[in-house]
């Protein structure tokens, strides 16, 4: 038996028509039976309501600790405070609690004095918390 080599097989082409359809109906079904979590829905637009809270979340409160001769003392902005109550007597004071608050501490801070402060932050009923550790203080071998 002889086969002949010289001819070509049909080539296979493969008609895109009718995939772009099918790609659109699956596009059209998942958005049609997607849903959101309920938490999702309840989250409450403050970009809509005209009564949102003035205070920025890109303002934060800033506490910065600050190495003394005495020890380390607490500033936030122009005000200084000696320690740890009488700064959380100031602040039981502040009206805004859903505000950012930042404890920003030098990399010499003991960590037990920051963790402390958070702490006390957070019984005082702030609830977004952060620490930031000051890089301008480190040494250069260190960043």
């Amino acid at each position: 038996m002889k086969f002949n080599r010289n001819r070509r097989t049909p080539e296979i082409q493969l008609a895109s028509a009718g995939m772009i359809d099918i790609v659109f109906l699956l596009l059209i079904f998942f958005l049609v039976n997607s849903s959101f979590r309920p938490v999702e829905r309840q989250v409450e637009s403050e970009l809509t309501d005209p009564n949102a809270r003035s205070t920025s979340l890109l303002d934060p409160l800033v506490i910065r600790l600050q190495a003394t001769v005495n020890g380390f003392e607490f500033q936030v902005g122009g005000r200084q405070f000696p320690d740890r109550p009488r700064l959380m007597e100031w602040l039981r004071e502040w009206q805004d609690r859903e505000q950012r608050v930042m404890v920003v501490g030098p990399a010499a801070a003991p960590v037990e004095l920051s963790i402390a402060t958070l702490n006390d932050l957070r019984l005082l009923g702030f609830k977004n918390l952060s620490y930031v550790p000051d890089r301008s203080v480190l040494p250069a071998e260190r960043l």
